[in-house]
């Protein structure tokens, strides 16, 4: 199960975005042909977590493409990232050896991921590193000689309500803080939604029972919603640095 902080789960758009990042520029209803390419990409969304080894982590792909369905892990001789405000460091491991990486079209699930978040300048005893609403980080990584910058701000928190308008439930949330666009998702007996919006509403059904909102900062929100992106929040690479923060409803 691929879960974020305060939700259910991570839309699938996030898994297809990482997907078509890795074939920019190409129709992802289908894997096209494409020559080899050799170019690095990241994929690291702060707070879209995933459970590895019976733990919950945050995870990150750092990949390189060779064909459209040929993808190799990477290693990098420095990945580091630090909080912006107080210059504290945070520590990413890597997990997974250079190789193949197990290929289904849309993409890798996040337990695939070969490089996760192990501790901060603030955890105690190996405790997992806090992440927290409104601080920005920043990103330098060394990867074959190739350097990637980027910078992302996690949005704020928030919560959600159900009203009831025009003879129907609707739930609410505010305009949140760093946040770009939302992914919204209705849970009954199946789960509706998953499509990005930017309006702070969204009309439940009687079946459903419980609302899972992801609140996406502007690149995550970019890189899951224009097909053309190739880039969002980082430079020196493919793929998207950036954040979300989620928030989840049920009586």
């Amino acid at each position: 199960m691929v879960t974020a902080r305060g939700g259910r789960a991570m839309p699938i758009l996030f898994l297809c975005a990482l997907a078509c990042g890795l074939v920019a520029g190409a129709a992802c209803d289908s894997a096209p042909v494409l020559p080899e390419n050799r170019r690095p990409f990241l994929y690291l969304v702060l707070n879209h977590t995933a459970e590895i080894d019976q733990a919950t982590v945050q995870p990150a792909f750092l990949l390189t493409m060779v064909h459209a369905d040929s993808f190799v892990y990477r290693g990098a001789e420095s990945f580091e990232m630090r909080l912006l405000s107080d210059e504290a460091t945070f520590d990413w491991t890597s997990v997974r050896v250079p190789g193949a990486v197990p290929f289904e079209w849309p993409g890798p699930p996040m337990e695939e991921a070969n490089w996760v978040l192990t501790g901060s300048a603030d955890s105690v005893g190996g405790a997992p590193p806090s992440l927290r609403p409104g601080d920005t980080y920043e990103l330098l990584l060394e990867t074959e000689g190739k350097l990637i910058r980027g910078r992302t701000t996690i949005p704020d928190t928030f919560s959600i309500s159900v009203l009831e308008r025009d003879g129907g439930r609707v739930a609410v949330w505010p305009s949140v803080d760093g946040a770009a666009g939302y992914f919204v998702d209705a849970l009954g007996d199946s789960i509706r939604g998953h499509r990005p919006q930017t309006d702070t509403t969204f009309r439940l059904t009687p079946e459903d029972t419980a609302v899972s909102v992801q609140a996406g900062d502007p690149h995550a929100f970019r890189y899951s919603t224009e097909r053309d992106a190739r880039q969002a929040g980082i430079e020196g690479a493919l793929g998207v640095f950036g954040a979300i923060q989620g928030a989840r409803w049920e009586p």
